[in-house]
């Protein structure tokens, strides 16, 4: 009842005014959540390529040392994977019987990743959704293939983080202008 009698003492331009800036806010937040939708949709896709590319290359990367079994080289092309990507959160090979021979875990290998992404050697890769405590990974299993028979696996972990930091930040600058505007 009050807002009522405080409209109607409202002059009519100041009405009109109101109803304009309304609008515009309602449009301007309908339209943020739908930008901040496509843009997460496009950075996800992305991350997705990226990953895949990342297993890929390592796949390719590893098998002579898995043949001669390097250990060393093995650990030096996984950890390079880590440093030479921010949203790498693990990288590990695992031998055609699908134990680790390498990985990139402080604390040591938590078992229950070794079969959290199966990949079939039909496949050129396999992804999968993990949950973690505190973030999504993006999981990508490619096998290491020679003349058609399985000499390992290579796991590629990509976190989320950074794409769901982009979509916030992109979200505060979109409200920021609406407000300001």
């Amino acid at each position: 009842m009050k807002i009522r009698a405080f409209l109607r003492r409202l002059a009519f331009r100041t009405k009109i005014s109101l109803s304009i800036i309304a609008i515009l806010l309602m449009l301007g937040i309908s339209l943020s959540f739908m930008i901040s939708r496509y843009v997460s949709q496009a950075l996800l896709a992305e991350n997705k390529l990226r990953g895949v590319s990342n297993a890929v290359n390592l796949s390719a990367r590893v098998v002579e040392p898995l043949l001669s079994i390097d250990f060393l080289e093995l650990r030096n092309l996984v950890d390079e994977i880590l440093k030479t990507n921010r949203d790498v959160a693990y990288a590990f090979v695992l031998d055609k019987a699908g134990d680790p021979l390498v990985h990139t875990f402080a604390g040591g290998f938590p078992v229950d990743l070794k079969t959290a992404n199966l990949v079939q050697d039909a496949e050129t890769y396999h992804n999968r959704v993990l949950a973690t405590a505190t973030d999504l990974i993006d999981d990508f299993a490619v096998p290491v293939l020679i003349a058609g028979e399985r000499v390992g696996t290579v796991r590629i972990g990509m976190s989320r983080i950074r794409v769901q930091e982009v979509v916030s930040r992109l979200l505060w600058a979109i409200f920021l202008s609406i407000g300001t505007g």
